[in-house]
């Protein structure tokens, strides 16, 4: 279920106007009959904002899609906004941003790319890429670093063997890139931790396995 939708223009229209908060409860009352709570509600205010200092970038079109709550079938998950459209070479795209209404970020030491911030009662970094393979993380973080220096990304992308003493949800989100190739248990010689799965989902409060 979309409970907002509309073109860049509408969306950066009804912001300049103040009005889209208002708009996006309007829609959930009417599509899922429940009411917006305040906290919700400013958070729109203050979220969409920000989003739209990002999307006036000329170099995003007038006619590019925007989705705002974005309700998941089946589950209790949405997606907080959608950018969408078409590339060069006319194929279908979409940005996928998840919205955050965190205080303030410190820096993780002994890191140049990696930060954490308090949710969930504890300070916790955000995200890691895993994999139990180096190739992929090499071809992720080569795209990433571009001209910037070694260090900057490299912890970012961790190997799927590195959770075996890692406290519960440390984390904020693992993304476990061909999950099907983990092993159950780590190390060179197989005799670390006891299952590898098991320990990348204690490790983050997040944990999303693609296979």
């Amino acid at each position: 279920m979309i409970i907002y939708d509309g073109l860049k223009t509408d969306f950066m229209k009804s912001v300049e106007n103040e009005t889209l908060a208002d708009e996006i409860e309007a829609e959930i009352f009417e599509k899922m009959g429940r009411h917006t709570q305040k906290n919700e509600f400013m958070s729109w205010v203050n979220s969409m904002s920000r989003m739209y200092m990002v999307i006036k970038d000329d170099e995003i079109p007038n006619d590019a899609g925007i989705v705002i709550e974005y309700n998941i079938p089946q589950t209790a998950k949405r997606v907080d906004f959608i950018i969408s459209g078409y590339n060069e070479k006319s194929t279908p795209e979409m940005v996928i941003v998840e919205l955050k209404q965190w205080e303030k970020l410190s820096k993780v030491e002994k890191s140049d790319s990696l930060v954490e911030t308090y949710t969930g009662g504890a300070n916790r970094m955000v995200v890691q890429y895993v994999s139990k393979n180096t190739a992929p993380r090499e071809v992720y973080a080569a795209k990433l670093k571009g001209n910037i220096r070694k260090s900057s990304v490299d912890n970012m992308f961790k190997g799927s063997g590195c959770y075996t003493d890692t406290e519960n949800n440390l984390i904020q989100t693992l993304l476990v890139d061909e999950a099907h190739r983990l092993n159950e248990k780590s190390g060179i010689f197989h005799n670390k931790g006891v299952n590898q799965i098991k320990e990348i989902i204690h490790s983050a409060i997040c944990s999303v396995f693609f296979y």
